[in-house]
């Protein structure tokens, strides 16, 4: 991502409508944003997708806890997008990516 996208995103996770069905619920500062982000570089335990429909940003999802073909699934989709009914479309793509791209076989996902 560049610092455009990571700005955005950062705005998103802040996001009151998205920050409370978040695994974590405390508004995250720039810099504590930035650094999650760096540190998704080392390790391969966790991924981490910026989601676009015709080249603009719509949703994020994240892989992590990945281990032997596993993985938990973490998503959103940006707030100015909610109403847009295509969350079913970016959800199918996100599952043949993680399935036949990553090679995925178990994936799980908290609902909150």
């Amino acid at each position: 991502m560049d610092s455009e996208e990571v700005s955005l995103v950062w705005r998103w996770r802040n996001n009151p409508d998205i920050r409370k069905w978040s695994y974590t619920t405390k508004e995250n500062s720039l810099d504590d944003h930035i650094n999650f982000i760096e540190s998704l570089r080392s390790g391969n335990y966790k991924k981490y997708f910026l989601v676009q429909r015709s080249g603009t940003p719509v949703a994020v999802f994240s892989l992590v806890n990945i281990k032997k073909k596993t993985a938990e699934l973490g998503l959103y989709i940006g707030p100015s997008f909610h109403l847009k009914f295509f969350s079913t479309e970016i959800f199918y793509n996100i599952l043949l990516f993680v399935f036949e791209e990553i090679k995925i076989r178990e994936l799980y996902g908290y609902v909150k």
